[in-house]
């Protein structure tokens, strides 16, 4: 799972604020590894990652332009992510 900040009003999925390894299945009361110190009333996307190279450790190495190593999580055609509020 991963973190993704917000800038200017909107996601920017360039940058990564925060990370977490989740083993397959159900899973409840998360915690992240936050990189710069997330603050109360911050929006954030919270997003799922496949882990490519079964490492454990998000790879955030972009393979073209557009596409990183750890790709986005999709079902069908909906990117699992959700735009959250830090309590």
């Amino acid at each position: 799972m991963v973190i993704h900040p917000f800038e200017e009003g909107k996601p920017n999925g360039d940058k990564h604020v925060g990370t977490t390894f989740l083993k397959d299945g159900e899973i409840q009361n998360v915690e992240i590894n936050d990189y710069k110190g997330l603050e109360s009333g911050e929006m954030i996307i919270v997003m799922l990652h496949s882990d490519s190279n079964s490492n454990k450790i998000f790879d955030f190495v972009f393979v073209d332009d557009v596409n990183i190593m750890d790709e986005a999580f999709i079902e069908g055609s909906l990117m699992i992510a959700h735009a959250i509020i830090v309590p």
